[in-house]
Parts: structure tokens; C-alpha cells; sequence
């Protein structure tokens, strides 16, 4: 019987951003790194799968009853008899959470951040109440656990006082890279972009912190500090934006704001090549996928001053308090040509380095030992 490998199929759910994007992206140098391993991939649902191939199975629910069970609790109750059935070696919990009943399997874990500590009044209401109930226990029950970031393992070691085995990096692939500008030309003209625009991607959450963006840009539009600049934002509704909601419908009819909504990472590169500086005042993140996205298109970047936002950034950031002066300071500094970013100094760990790290650790576990 060949090396079985169980994953978290529910981080494949949808339009794939941050950590379902990080996940796909891992699964694909998964697959060219461990190649005589199956992967079987545990949902309630149908989902999309990041490989097509052989050695890659869907497990998904066949009860009509069971399949009307919320996500969350499928997954925690149900899922893991599903694996004891495929004999799986590994579970990678790469959903942040882990099955019960899973039996004498060993398990990584996979932790993004620690945003039910830190802010927890951002979340959804039952996202937050999953993770009071089930992820202290999970990440002590696992047999290894992966970071994403220095910064999320100081702050997992600080709040849990556990150590992480490995900081598994987010990489962005090679199409992000300035661009041509006939084709960034061409992209802003399919999406009526007419004025040099400050570019913001984000999916529309409080810990985002979108509102107090919006609201910094209208009233430095109002104040006639940003002449003919426009806003641009990019990303899916999440929850908790009824604010948002409310103040871009204020300005609907508005020039200066244009929301695209989801964008296919094929056009990304194009929209942080054509923008003036890319805008990301988050409150809190686990690492910052979109800021070291933008710094390789080769913009200046405004983002908030933590120490995973520096991971992603570099050097080459302006870093403020995540205020509406923190976020006007930022742009007068650059729009006054008080700050020069740099374009060298980020490193970027490819997605088949991670994969082979995430391989060891797998190994590390005692049962998979090619």
C-alpha cells in the first residue's frame, strides 16, 4: 500500500485567497515533490481539487442527512471516520483544525495567525467560537506543527507557549513581476480605470480596515490633498462590512472609488503595475501575502507596522500606525518624494521549497519514511 496522505478539504471551498490560495499553491509542489504519495482530500462537499491526477482523491459525504450538517462540525465529528477508513498515514489539518477520531494517525498542523486572540471581535461569530472550542486543543494534540511566518510562531509561542517545527513561507508566483505597460495599458482600460489610482486587495472584513481607509482617502479627496488620484479596491465580501457597504454606497456615483470585487491572480500583476502605491492598513495579519505580491510588481507599499507585515515588506515599505493619520502621513510621505523603496531586498522562498520542508516534516513523523 502506498504513503496516504489526509488534508483539510474545506481550504479548497470558493474563490481561493490567502489561505486557500496558499494551500492550492502548496499542493501543486506537494505533488511534484512527493510523487508516489496519494493525497486523499476530505469535504462535505464537492470542491475543486488543486491536482488532477491519480494520486489525488476526493472523499466527500454520500449521506443526504449528514451532508446538511454545518461545515465545521462535518468536518470535527464526521471526517475523520472517512480517514480511518483510507488507513491514511498523515493528516494535514492545513484548515487550521484538526478531526476527532481520527485514530493512531499522526497529524501536522498548520497555524495562519492568531487572530482569535488578538482581535477576535473581527471574526465571524461561529468562525470564533470553532476556534475558542477547538484550536488550543488541536495544536496541543498535534504531532508537528508549521507557521507561515516568524511572526505567528513568536506570538504562538508567547500565547500558547508552543514552538512551531517549521515557517513554511508564502511564495508568489513568477508572473508577479512589473509588466509591460501595453498590457497594464489594456487591463485598465477594460476595467475603465482612467486616473493614476492608489490600489488596495482585500477581502471586506474589520481586520482589513478598509472603513478607516476609505474614509482617510475621501477626506484627503475632500481636502484636496490627492488632486486626481483615484481607489481602487480589489477583493470578495466577507462579513462584518455593513459600514463599508454603507459609505461606498454614499459614493457610488463617485469617480474617485471603483470596487472590482474578486480579481483571478492572472490580472494582479497588471493592477499593481499600473497603481501609484498599494495600501494596506491591516490591523493584524499572519503574514501578508498581497503586500509581498505588490513589492515584486515593484510599487511602493503603505502597510501597518507588525512584524509579519515586515516579513512580507522589507525594506522597502513605508510602515505607519494603522490610523487615519498613520494612513495620510503614509501617502503625503511618498507623494512628497520623502521616501525611496527598495526593490532587491525581499526574499522569496519558492512554493517547491516550502513543499520540500513540508515533506520532511511529514517524514518527521515517523511513518513516512520513503
Amino acid at each position: 500500500m502506498g504513503l496516504r496522505i489526509g488534508i483539510d478539504g474545506r481550504v479548497f471551498i470558493g474563490n481561493k485567497t490567502g489561505i486557500g490560495h496558499y494551500v492550492c499553491e502548496l499542493c501543486k509542489a506537494l505533488d511534484r515533490v512527493l510523487p508516489d504519495v496519494e493525497f486523499y482530500v476530505y469535504s462535505r462537499d464537492q470542491v475543486e481539487l488543486p491536482v488532477s491526477g491519480p494520486n489525488w482523491i476526493l472523499r466527500t459525504e454520500s449521506n443526504l442527512l449528514k451532508k446538511k450538517i454545518k461545515n465545521i462540525l462535518w468536518f470535527k465529528f464526521l471526517s475523520g471516520f472517512l480517514c480511518r477508513r483510507d488507513r491514511i498515514y498523515v493528516y494535514w489539518g492545513a484548515g487550521s483544525f484538526l478531526p476527532f477520531f481520527l485514530g493512531p494517525v499522526h497529524t501536522v498542523l498548520t497555524v495562519y495567525d492568531m487572530v482569535y486572540k488578538i482581535v477576535p471581535e473581527t471574526m465571524y461569530r461561529f468562525n470564533f467560537l470553532a476556534f475558542r472550542l477547538f484550536f488550543k486543543r488541536d495544536v496541543l494534540k498535534a504531532t508537528k506543527i508549521t507557521t507561515i511566518s516568524k511572526g505567528t510562531s513568536e506570538r504562538l509561542k508567547t500565547i500558547l507557549d508552543l514552538d512551531s517545527d517549521a515557517i513554511i513561507y508564502p511564495s508568489v508566483n513568477e508572473r508577479f513581476v512589473p509588466q509591460r505597460q501595453e498590457e497594464v495599458r489594456e487591463c485598465l482600460k477594460k476595467y475603465r480605470i482612467t486616473k493614476p489610482y492608489f490600489l488596495s486587495v482585500a477581502t471586506w472584513e474589520p481586520r482589513k480596515n478598509l472603513n478607516l481607509l476609505l474614509e482617510t482617502f475621501l477626506l484627503m479627496k475632500q481636502n484636496g490633498e490627492l488632486d486626481d488620484y483615484g481607489l481602487v479596491l480589489v477583493g470578495g465580501h466577507g462579513w462584518k462590512n455593513e459600514q463599508l457597504t454603507r459609505i461606498l454606497g454614499e459614493n457610488y456615483e463617485s469617480k474617485d472609488v471603483l470596487f472590482l470585487g474578486y480579481v483571478a491572480d492572472e490580472v494582479l500583476p497588471l493592477l499593481y503595475s499600473g497603481a501609484k502605491v498599494f495600501l494596506f492598513p491591516s490591523i493584524y495579519e499572519g503574514f501578508g501575502m498581497p503586500v509581498l505580491e505588490a513589492r515584486k510588481c515593484g510599487i511602493p507599499v503603505i502597510t501597518s507596522d507588525i512584524i509579519e507585515l515586515r516579513e512580507a515588506g522589507g525594506n522597502g515599505c513605508i510602515y505607519i500606525n494603522p490610523t487615519s493619520n498613520g494612513i495620510r502621513d503614509g501617502i503625503l510621505r511618498l507623494l512628497h518624494g520623502k521616501f525611496n523603496p527598495l526593490h532587491d531586498d525581499v526574499p522569496n522562498p519558492t512554493w517547491d521549497e516550502g513543499a520540500k520542508k513540508m515533506a520532511r516534516i511529514f517524514r518527521g513523523t515517523g511513518k513516512l519514511v520513503n
